[in-house]
């Protein structure tokens, strides 16, 4: 890393760090949470294939949710169906950018 490479070259001595290091829980502890409050976690939510799940999880909802957090990016173009920019927020898809305009 650049960091590292300035911090060395001056003599101070870098350490790089993480903000988390260990995580409280793993996918078992967080999954018997959902199922313990999966009522009020569900409530509101809609799934277009409410089958799609893997033996791991409870849900389509939570399948769902597991994509986002592993990359949001992706899920957000993959199966939202709205990209996210390089800014971090969803490209506008109105019908004047996608349609030629005609005078």
């Amino acid at each position: 890393m650049i960091c590292d490479n300035q911090m060395n070259d001056s003599g101070a001595k870098a350490k790089r760090s993480e903000a988390v290091s260990a995580s409280p829980l793993d996918g078992s502890e967080a999954t018997e949470f959902y199922r313990k409050h999966r009522r009020a976690m569900d409530a509101g939510g809609v799934v277009a294939w409410a089958e799609r799940y893997n033996e791991d999880e409870l849900s389509a909802l939570q399948h769902a949710m597991n994509l986002r957090l592993q990359d949001e990016a992706a899920f957000f173009a993959e199966y939202q169906n709205e990209p996210v920019g390089e800014a971090g927020v969803l490209y506008d898809r109105t019908v004047s950018l996608i349609l030629p305009v005609f005078g």
